[in-house]
């Protein structure tokens, strides 16, 4: 019969936290290997415009997409388009930080 002996100054080995990376950089290395981050990007860009805008100026959206890192947006209201002309490039930024990578460069209010 075995006897187990605890030592108080025994260290637990911690070779499995050697190597640890956060879930996020796992899932960033997955998609890289994939080649599915510019994608992935692209989602969250769309997915924050409503986020950004408010769920007014999201219902007046119609069509919303991205071509060679330009967004472009089908706006329904002519006074919509023009306030979000107006704040352009601000846009740009809020729509790149969500995503943490420049995604898109320029915004078409079509």
């Amino acid at each position: 019969m075995s006897s187990y002996y605890y030592s108080p100054n025994h260290q637990p080995n911690n070779s499995r936290n050697g190597n640890a990376t956060s879930i996020k950089e796992a899932i960033y290395a997955l998609l890289d290997s994939y080649r599915l981050r510019h994608k992935f990007n692209e989602t969250i860009i769309l997915n924050a415009w409503d986020d950004i805008l408010g769920k007014e100026a999201a219902q007046k959206t119609k069509k919303l997409y991205i071509q060679q890192q330009v967004l472009y947006a089908e706006v329904a209201s002519a006074a919509l388009r023009h306030d979000l002309l107006m704040m352009k490039s601000r846009l740009i930024e809020l729509l790149n930080e969500q995503a943490d990578a420049e995604v898109i460069t320029d915004i078409v209010l079509l």
